[in-house]
């Protein structure tokens, strides 16, 4: 067995005299003595047995890594609530209020499975490895808050997470992370209005503009080219045009209202690209329509497409602005995403993330 590193090497068996025979004098004796203690030190290193040292410690998490775990303890708080709140609904409702069950455990199922997808994309999880005094493993962290069984509280919970992402991309010091926690929020705010819904619950306040607008002035940071997102938002208000000359009463007015939007979006981007009026601006009179929007009765089924990738325009700006400006783009991330599901869209668990789309 090799001797521990911080020891000093083991004496000699034995010391040989001038005549080739070991001394067995006092000399002898005490090298005797001296070998088999160093033979024991020996033994009992390489059987496991240390020095006294400092036991290990967690490492302290940089800023990035501080910021993911927050995000991740938005998740799992989330998750505990949602299953928490599952566990607790009635199994024995009838009438109105088994389909009113049914609904909210089924918009709760999707929090779980939304929740699921976060925990991993985030990273997961701490696991330090570690033993307590006890020698029990440490939990993984960060652990999940008490929650308490409820839709109101499973909606408040999702509410507060999205809050908390929106405030916390403005420190983000990676930009990939934002893009993702933007991402995880929008997702996390659309199923809190998804289960108010199911169970007339209600939604809290947010600290948010109702209405999305491009910034004023050019933001810090976009390398992109501005010009595919004029036309995209341009082409999005023709069609929404088109759509409430061919669509009932109450969808006219709604349709009405975002083609006003898309137009006004088109324009800004725009003036901000600075190619509003030049050669380049790449707006036009027509666009090519989705398939059935022209059929009678119009099918308004392939309008949430162009929702859906200008949310995946705005989530990839999120992580191109500066930091400070990526509420905005959330914003804008929010509202695309939001109209592509009132236009028909499936939920997604990564809005505005095309790559994290389940295999088809």
């Amino acid at each position: 067995m090799e001797p521990h590193p911080l020891l000093p090497p083991a004496a000699p068996t034995v010391v040989v005299t001038s005549r080739g025979r070991a001394h067995r004098g006092p000399l002898g004796g005490q090298v005797r003595r001296l070998t088999a203690a160093a033979a024991v030190v020996a033994m009992l290193t390489g059987c496991g047995v240390r020095m006294e040292t400092p036991s290990p410690t967690q490492p302290v998490p940089d800023a990035v890594e501080a910021a993911r775990r927050a995000a991740v303890q938005d998740v799992v708080d989330v998750e505990a609530q949602a299953r928490a709140t599952i566990a607790a609904l009635p199994a024995d409702a009838k009438g109105d209020a088994k389909r009113t069950t049914d609904g909210q455990r089924e918009s709760l199922q999707a929090v779980l499975d939304d929740a699921g997808a976060h925990l991993a994309a985030l990273g997961g999880q701490y696991v330090s490895g570690l033993l307590d005094a006890d020698g029990v493993p440490l939990p993984a962290e960060p652990t999940p808050a008490v929650a308490e069984p409820g839709t109101q509280q499973t909606v408040d919970r999702l509410v507060q997470s999205y809050a908390r992402a929106r405030g916390a991309l403005t420190t983000q010091e990676d930009d990939a992370v934002a893009r993702l926690m933007a991402s995880v929020a929008v997702a996390q705010l659309t199923r809190a209005q998804s289960l108010a819904a199911a169970g007339g619950d209600t939604l809290p306040e947010i600290d948010a503009p109702v209405s999305a607008q491009v910034p004023d002035t050019l933001p810090d940071g976009v390398d992109a080219d501005l010009v595919p997102l004029v036309a995209a938002e341009d082409a999005a208000g023709y069609t929404y045009e088109v759509l409430a000359a061919r669509t009932s009463e109450a969808e006219r007015v709604a349709a009405r209202t975002r083609a006003a939007q898309h137009r006004e979006r088109a324009e800004a981007w725009a003036r901000l690209a600075e190619v509003d009026g030049t050669a380049q601006d790449p707006r036009q009179i027509a666009y090519a329509l989705p398939d059935g929007l022209l059929a009678d009765p119009a099918d308004t089924t392939g309008v949430h497409t162009l929702e859906t990738n200008l949310a995946a325009s705005y989530a990839t700006l999120v992580s191109q602005v500066a930091p400070e400006q990526r509420t905005a783009m959330l914003d804008l991330l929010t509202d695309t995403y939001g109209a592509a599901l009132t236009w028909g869209a499936a939920p997604v668990a990564f809005p505005g993330l095309p790559e994290r789309l389940p295999a088809s």
